[in-house]
């Protein structure tokens, strides 16, 4: 079937040019809402991996079940959009250009999950400083929102196992104490403060 759509657009892009096989060197196609991780860890694999990333979930208050006949009758201009795609692709000698996003998501497979993420944000967002105290929850938030930008999603629950990963990812103290603008004393981690906010 990917043959023949395939070949369907290449006759779309050069009119009265005789059709010609195509051949496809793809070993698995498949959709998933997880991600690719593998019992051993293999490069080569994941060099060679195409994602295409969905990043975007729909609530069940703005689902459209009358989509399939809208994309129907956009059907002309999806084919044009998608001929002129493989146009491109073919020029490119079948190489995809990876979107930036899919390249994270893929490093961050290959390099055990959230610790990738935990530690670009370290990298980029954090800092040691004596006698400054950085808020668990605070931390956890500004994690979840770095993330969001990568196409990366940290849920709610995880907020308990961030706190023992950044910790012993980072040699990180951690207390209890009070802090303004909370009514009871929090946990927190000691010496460590973000670069683009002020805690105090």
């Amino acid at each position: 079937m990917l043959r023949n759509f395939l070949s369907l657009l290449q006759l779309l892009i050069v009119e009265y040019v005789q059709s010609k096989t195509i051949e496809h060197h793809c070993k698995f196609l498949f959709a998933s809402n997880h991600p690719v991780r593998l019992k051993y860890k293999d490069n080569a694999f994941y060099e060679r991996l195409v994602l295409v990333p969905f990043i975007y979930s729909t609530c069940n208050e703005e689902k459209d079940y009358n989509l399939p006949q809208k994309l129907w009758k956009e059907r002309h201009a999806i084919a044009t959009k998608a001929a002129l795609a493989y146009h491109q692709l073919y020029n490119n000698n079948y190489i995809f250009k990876k979107p930036y996003i899919a390249e994270t998501m893929v490093n961050e497979w290959r390099n055990d999950g959230n610790n990738y993420f935990y530690q670009k944000f370290w990298e980029e967002r954090c800092e040691l400083e004596y006698g400054q105290f950085l808020p668990t929850d605070i931390a956890f938030k500004e994690v979840q929102d770095f993330c969001m930008e990568y196409g990366k999603v940290i849920s709610n629950e995880e907020k308990i196992n961030f706190s023992k990963t950044f910790r012993k990812l980072f040699n990180l103290e951690n207390s209890k104490k009070r802090v303004r603008g909370y009514s009871s004393p929090v946990y927190g981690y000691i010496g460590v403060k973000l670069k683009q906010a002020i805690i105090i």
